[in-house]
């Protein structure tokens, strides 16, 4: 059976140059770099090649936004001892950013403007009144989101930004060495591709996605996503995260969902996240949203083969990027 076409605010959200996007994924954060590689013998995904080495602690710089590379020759030595791993020399590929360097927001407003300088200035302007960030400082994407996903008639616009200097970087790093980043998104917005079809016979659901860096939770309306949060909180990586932050903001969270749309019924939420974590944030969301949570199993997702070894969550988040044109 073939796998739900993906809607267009998936695609590109912050690439320069539109290509199709190959199998091959590259992930970076402050502490790793990863590669995989999916192939598609049939319904279903294979992972064809998985690699991941540890990057120094101080390679990037620190802040709310992530932080530039201190040392570009650095992250350049690491990925040319990688691309020695790689059996097959790679020209293309996706990148994947942690959420707390890549943000996404979801602001209401008119249909965007046409041209695109008029369009980055409506954007930029839209982001200042809902960030507390320097736009100047930004990249800045958006996609209107399906007018038919919505209530009331309202357009909405789904914004991607993150530092302008650590992008230009990371692109010219890789291009460097022969690699070309068609695609570039977070966690969340791959995630969202990669567990789609395990939401979609549901009207209203959600994925809330568990990292070393804090928590996301994204809810989608007939497969368009209308809320966006992302929390800080990398204190989730320890063996006691704060339950009573954590689920005192799960419960505005839904607060606010009932405002937003006071007729619809969350049908499934989705959760990924670290094992160790798994058992205490089923119950805080179960508590939260008075509903069953599901966490992400090998069989919600199309993957034959997930390798031997492999992280799960990475390889699922890996595989929602490469699956954005391989359909």
């Amino acid at each position: 059976m073939r796998s739900t076409k993906l809607p267009s605010w998936s695609k590109r959200l912050l690439g320069l140059v539109p290509v199709p996007i190959p199998p091959n994924v590259f992930a970076v954060d402050e502490r790793r770099l990863r590669y995989a590689r999916f192939g598609r013998p049939g319904v279903r995904f294979d992972l064809e090649d998985y690699q991941e080495v540890d990057l120094e602690h101080d390679l990037f710089a620190r802040g709310p936004l992530g932080g530039p590379l201190h040392d570009p020759e650095r992250f350049r030595s690491v990925l040319v001892g990688m691309q020695g791993l790689i059996p097959e020399t790679e020209t293309e590929a996706s990148l994947i950013l942690p959420d707390s360097w890549l943000r996404l927001a979801i602001v209401d407003g008119d249909e965007l403007p046409r041209s695109d300088s008029s369009r980055e200035k409506v954007l930029r302007w839209k982001l200042q009144r809902t960030v507390p960030f320097r736009v100047e400082e930004l990249r800045i994407r958006g996609v209107d989101i399906d007018s038919g996903a919505r209530t009331g008639g309202e357009s909405r616009v789904l914004l991607g930004f993150a530092l302008e200097t650590l992008l230009r970087q990371l692109e010219g790093v890789f291009e460097g060495r022969g690699i070309h980043l068609g695609f570039v998104c977070n966690e969340s917005l791959a995630l969202l591709s990669g567990v789609q079809d395990a939401l979609r016979d549901v009207a209203l659901g959600a994925v809330v996605n568990i990292s070393a860096g804090g928590y996301s939770l994204t809810f989608l309306l007939r497969g368009e996503p209308i809320l966006h949060r992302f929390k800080a909180l990398p204190q989730l990586s320890g063996d006691h995260p704060p339950a009573g932050m954590v689920e005192k903001d799960l419960q505005l969270t839904n607060l606010y969902l009932r405002e937003q749309l006071p007729e619809a019924t969350v049908g499934r939420i989705l959760l990924i996240g670290p094992s160790q974590l798994e058992a205490r944030w089923l119950e805080w969301l179960k508590n939260a949203f008075d509903l069953p949570v599901f966490a992400v199993r090998p069989e919600n997702v199309p993957l034959a083969h997930a390798g031997d070894g492999a992280p799960f969550q990475d390889i699922v988040t890996m595989l929602g990027a490469a699956r954005q044109e391989m359909q």
